[in-house]
């Protein structure tokens, strides 16, 4: 009887604590999840473990002590054989095309912004000091913080940046659950205001909740057999909140090479889930594909290109942002070195950009990449010319008195030229100047006090005078040149004069009478103001 008693408590006791080490580790129910297999791997060590210490204690030993420790091991050694069966060792051309890349056409896919008077270009260092200066209108802000994620979203026809309220740790959570997360923070990329956006009812469920209130855990009940992605949080056109959750399925032996296909939304207030295919999503929703999964299979792409053996590294490619992330890389120390950025397309589409550099990290990209973070889709742009750092480095030396730093840069289309576009921000984060860097010869760059004035010192640098950004900023002055200088850039003749103590530039192209003016000519000029005043038009007038 008392062994009989003594078994049936040890049973109750490994049940108790095989459902903890589950409502803890959350593994799916299914054998195409590697964390089932680790589950059971564990349950089953700790098992064994008892089992050894009981045999170390009294000598005591029987037939299931036996199977146990056989199956442990087994198990571990099943993980290591379908892992490495599973890997790119054997699979590497599944592994390349888990996401496939086309070509694109820049001139058709970027709209050309030489006319444009304003451009959208809010990067996440600025999204998230703004964001965090709005903590304080939050009920109750001392038990919450701001995720540092801010997703690129297009909200009412508008770009925003939008970024989950979390509790602040355990304790907090357990002052602040009867009262659930009262909203979320958006960051107008236009106006730059951030704004808390109080929610009806409170948000219940999210990824720093904890127990039930949990999100992982409340899919996981919800989907017991499902392996998910990734979980971020986006809003509806009547700005209710809803996490998205990315599901993958192994494309190569028992749950290796995974490739999202589908993704569950799930309202982060009440808790309903509705599982959606790839081609069911809702217009409103912008991210389906993380940005880490979506680089992690671009680089699968780029480096499995002749097989897993390469050791020469034939044809192998690296995106700006695996390097970026790279603990050994020079740039992980740069603030501003994100190795991607966010922007929205002329169809409205959200998409990523980070650069395609060659294997050996040169400082040099052999074109750059999008991707889509509704569907998915690459799309690769064989432009070679100046890696997104040395960009940076370039037009910090421009106005390195000034001491801006560059932020981590977006491609646009400038009069047909593919020209990386940047924000320069002083030591508080605020925006104070705007750069243009031509991708294909960095040094053709321009530095502005406002958008239309970049724009139109930019197109003076590359050479091009006849495209004027509308609304840019011209004045008119006249006076006597007191230096003249001549240079020769790209095969252009530009003149730089000095004109009441002030330094001009001034294209040949511009008016070709200039070769003859002389130090003493009276003339009249329009220019636009920049880090170097640039000339439009100039006359020389009598005295």
């Amino acid at each position: 009887m008392k062994k009989v008693i003594s078994f049936i408590a040890v049973f109750m006791i490994a049940v108790m604590v095989t459902v903890m080490l589950f409502y803890i580790a959350l593994p799916a129910f299914s054998l195409r999840s590697v964390g089932m297999w680790w589950f059971v791997s564990g349950v089953l060590g700790m098992a064994s473990f008892a089992f050894l210490i009981k045999f170390f204690w009294n000598g005591d030993i029987h037939a299931g002590h036996i199977i146990t420790w056989i199956s442990t091991l087994v198990i571990l050694f099943l993980i290591v054989l379908l892992g490495f069966i599973g890997s790119p060792v054997f699979q590497s051309n599944t592994y390349k095309n888990i996401v496939q890349v086309t070509e694109g056409n820049f001139s058709e896919d970027f709209e050309d912004i030489s006319q444009f008077h304003s451009y959208n270009v809010m990067d996440l260092d600025t999204a998230q000091r703004l964001g965090d200066r709005v903590l304080g209108k939050v009920p109750n802000a001392s038990w919450y913080e701001i995720d540092k994620e801010y997703n690129l979203i297009i909200y009412q026809g508008k770009q925003y940046r939008i970024s989950p309220l979390k509790y602040g740790g355990f304790f907090k959570y357990e002052k602040a659950k009867k009262y659930g997360i009262p909203g979320y923070v958006l960051v107008d990329c236009e106006s730059n205001e951030a704004s808390f956006i109080q929610t009806e009812q409170p948000i219940r469920y999210s990824t720093s909740s904890f127990f039930n209130e949990d999100l992982k855990r409340l899919l996981r009940f919800q989907y017991p057999t499902i392996v998910f992605e990734s979980h971020f949080m986006e809003i509806n056109d009547e700005g209710v909140p809803y996490w998205v959750s990315a599901v993958s399925q192994p494309q190569v032996g028992v749950w290796s090479a995974r490739k999202v296909d589908r993704f569950v939304l799930t309202n982060a207030c009440m808790g309903q889930s509705k599982m959606y295919f790839l081609e069911d999503r809702p217009e409103w929703l912008d991210h389906i594909f993380s940005l880490e999964y979506m680089m992690k299979v671009s680089k699968w792409h780029y480096q499995y290109v002749h097989g897993w053996w390469n050791p020469s590294n034939t044809d192998v490619w690296r995106t700006t942002y695996s390097y970026a992330d790279n603990s050994s890389s020079k740039e992980k120390d740069e603030p501003n070195f994100f190795g991607y950025n966010s922007f929205v397309n002329k169809k409205g589409e959200v998409l990523i950009f980070t650069g395609i550099t060659p294997a050996n990290k040169t400082e040099s990209n052999v074109g750059f990449l999008t991707v889509n973070t509704a569907t998915g889709k690459c799309i690769y742009y064989p432009i070679p010319g100046a890696e997104e750092s040395s960009a940076q480095v370039v037009v910090e030396g421009l106005i390195q008195n000034m001491g801006y730093q560059a932020t981590y840069p977006i491609m646009v289309n400038v009069a047909g030229h593919p020209t990386y576009l940047m924000n320069m921000k002083d030591k508080s984060g605020l925006i104070q100047r705007y750069a243009m860097v031509s991708l294909e010869n960095y040094s053709n760059a321009y530095v502005g006090a406002s958008f239309e004035d970049t724009v139109y010192g930019y197109l003076e640098a590359i050479g091009i005078t006849e495209v004027v950004p509308e609304n840019v900023s011209l004045t008119n002055m006249s006076g006597v040149i007191t230096e003249k200088y001549q240079a020769e850039i790209d095969g252009t003749s530009y003149f730089y004069y000095v004109i009441n103590d002030e330094l001009y530039r001034s294209s040949v192209l511009v008016n070709e009478e200039q070769v003859r003016y002389q130090v003493g000519d009276y003339v009249q000029i329009e220019y636009a103001s920049g880090n170097i005043k640039i000339i439009k038009k100039i006359e020389r007038v009598p005295l």
